[in-house]
């Protein structure tokens, strides 16, 4: 239980003390001004994974260390953060840490949060760098615990990326713009204006994506301007737009062109 000795007065578990060191014959006894429950398990606060693609950032820095990973030579004995998700369909996921703060683990339990033995997969450092990756069959109408940990003690801040598909398939459009890191300020803009699932069809187009930095100099030099343009979902999808060519255009084709008809209409 936390003690925080810098509060006035000081507390444990958040619970005021108001008297100390009654001496007994077995202990000492120290009266708080308050009942102390116990948090809620990791499992009790899971929370509800968006529709994928999805990514969530959060911290275990906060949490409880209560679910180990099981099959990679180690005991995670830092705190977890868990989310629960249900599949909408049978079919396969991957789900990956890359852009987390820390050395993750990542483990995944099917229907019970709190049973190892329901226990899908574990991994360790198969994503980018320390970070983690772990590709999982679903089953429709089943819910899964995706269960973000810590190598050892490890904890911090983390990116949670969850999709459909198998890992080693490459991702839409719209999912590698989300998934990312650069590119927020975009991706908000490209939902305010409608345009998800035109980067998520089959047919194949060119982004030219400007990065967060981009927006954030658009903003220096124009204040107010996001704010204004998310505000107006069609003269934002005008803007978008014009940083969309149709076809898939590597960067050979890009220099050797003079000039491209962008889907807003103008070269």
């Amino acid at each position: 239980i936390p003690v925080d000795a810098a509060a006035e007065p000081p507390t444990v578990a958040g619970a005021p003390i108001e008297g100390v060191d009654t001496i007994a014959i077995n202990g000492v006894l120290h009266s708080v001004g308050a009942v102390m429950l116990p948090p809620p398990s990791v499992c009790e606060s899971a929370e509800d994974l968006p529709a994928l693609p999805a990514r969530v950032q959060g911290s275990t820095a906060d949490s409880v260390a209560e679910l180990d990973c099981q099959g990679v030579g180690f005991v995670a004995d830092s705190a977890e953060v868990v989310y629960r998700w249900v599949a909408p369909a049978d079919g396969t996921i991957c789900i990956d840490t890359n852009g987390s703060a820390f050395d993750t683990s990542l483990h995944v339990r099917e229907a019970n949060c709190l049973d190892q033995g329901a226990e899908l997969g574990c991994n360790d450092d198969g994503g980018e760098g320390t970070r983690c990756q772990l590709e999982v069959a679903v089953t429709a109408e089943t819910a899964y615990f995706i269960i973000v940990d810590g190598f050892g003690a490890s904890s911090g801040d983390f990116n949670l990326n969850v999709r459909d598909g198998g890992c080693d398939e490459a991702a839409d459009l719209w999912t590698t713009l989300l998934f990312d890191g650069r590119f927020s300020v975009l991706t908000t803009a490209i939902e305010a204006a409608g345009l998800v699932d035109a980067l998520r069809g089959v047919d194949p187009l060119t982004v030219f994506a400007p990065t967060d930095a981009a927006f954030e100099a658009l903003e220096a030099a124009n204040p107010g301007t996001i704010e204004g343009l998310l505000a107006d979902p069609e003269t934002l999808a005008g803007i978008l737009l014009y940083h969309v060519v149709a076809g898939a255009q590597d960067s050979a084709a890009v220099v050797a062109a003079e000039a491209f008809e962008t889907l807003q209409g103008d070269d």
